[in-house]
């Protein structure tokens, strides 16, 4: 009976290593890497889940975020030349522009849709006291 336990305790473990272990490359870092921003933004962090049988925790495997500070809020002319010089026709939301009195780091302005099969979402954050912002850059799978 002990040797039956083992077998079957050695087999489970081994199943839930081999789910859990990445797939090699995927599309999302090649996506992301298409994505140009701009020339003073400051690298701040990036988090990239790899392809897995088993996805675990909060993210989809594959995925990719990536985030930079911007010493500046850019206008939504500037924002949408992001999308272009990244080669991008994503659909831009919002004007870029905070709203009074919102202290919260809120969305300024958004662009959402689908580049090499992978839903992409770009996000400028920011607040009505500072011109400093955050520009973020989600790559995931469709659906």
């Amino acid at each position: 009976m002990g040797r039956w336990l083992t077998l079957v305790a050695f087999i489970v473990l081994g199943v839930l290593v081999a789910a859990c272990v990445p797939l090699g490359s995927s599309g999302v870092r090649s996506v992301a890497e298409q994505f140009r921003a701009p020339p003073d933004a400051a690298p701040l962090e990036e988090r990239a889940t790899p392809r897995r049988l088993l996805c675990l925790g909060g993210s989809p495997c594959p995925s990719l975020f990536k985030s930079w500070n911007l010493p500046s809020r850019i206008d939504r002319t500037a924002f949408e030349g992001l999308m272009t010089a990244s080669g991008w026709a994503l659909q831009p939301h919002g004007d870029c522009q905070p709203r009074p009195n919102r202290f919260a780091r809120v969305a300024l302005c958004s662009a959402t849709g689908e580049v090499n099969g992978y839903a992409v979402t770009v996000n400028q954050l920011g607040d009505s006291r500072d011109e400093a912002t955050v520009l973020t850059l989600d790559v995931r799978p469709l659906g």
